[in-house]
């Protein structure tokens, strides 16, 4: 036999309901904190082409103001939504702010050292425009860090015959080299 306590438990509402003496009617009161909200925007569907082309500029631009910042993941979220607007349209202005969107994703990507988006975002870029430098140079940088050594060499040698005299381009090309010979040296040390 135990002991009985020398005072017994009160019975707790849920006890009591599951004894049949009460009842599940219960208030509950909660405190929400907000931290983060973003306002609706008008669905793309909505939207002219005009409008999309528009609401995408003032995306890029407040992309810009985080990017000043140093805010990357805001800015490269801003910039994604901007390119969603542009993405798929015609005309010469949604191409370059699609390109342009696309290259400060790339950009902010690798300021976080977030090194497949980065190369992604390239990618699709490169399939805007082919002459793009710093496509190339963003996505050769990006596959250095994955390890991806060929065709961080090929995509920074295309962005040195793009921009012959670029200083940085030079030195990517030079960091990938070394970068792909340590880590032969340490696979054949394996």
């Amino acid at each position: 036999p135990h002991p009985t306590p020398p005072h017994p438990t009160p019975p707790t509402p849920l006890r009591r309901a599951k004894e049949g003496k009460g009842s599940w009617n219960w208030r509950l009161k909660f405190e929400v904190e907000l931290f983060d909200w973003k306002e609706a925007r008008k669905q793309k569907s909505d939207m002219s082409a005009a409008e999309r082309v528009a609401e995408a500029a003032a995306l890029k631009a407040k992309g810009t103001d985080a990017f000043k910042a140093k805010k990357w993941a805001d800015a490269q979220e801003l910039y994604h939504d901007a390119g969603e607007y542009v993405d798929g349209e015609g005309g010469d202005e949604a191409r370059a702010l699609l390109l342009s969107c696309l290259l400060n994703q790339a950009q902010c990507a690798l300021a976080q050292a977030e090194w497949a988006p980065a190369a992604a975002a390239c990618t699709r870029a490169l399939a805007l425009d082919a002459a793009s430098m710093k496509a190339y140079f963003r996505r050769g940088k990006a596959r250095v860090e994955l390890g991806e050594f060929d065709d961080a060499k090929a995509d920074l040698r295309e962005a040195a015959k793009l921009d012959p005299k670029s200083r940085e381009v030079r030195e990517a090309i030079a960091e990938a080299k070394a970068r792909a010979e340590k880590a032969k040296a340490n696979d054949k040390a394996m």
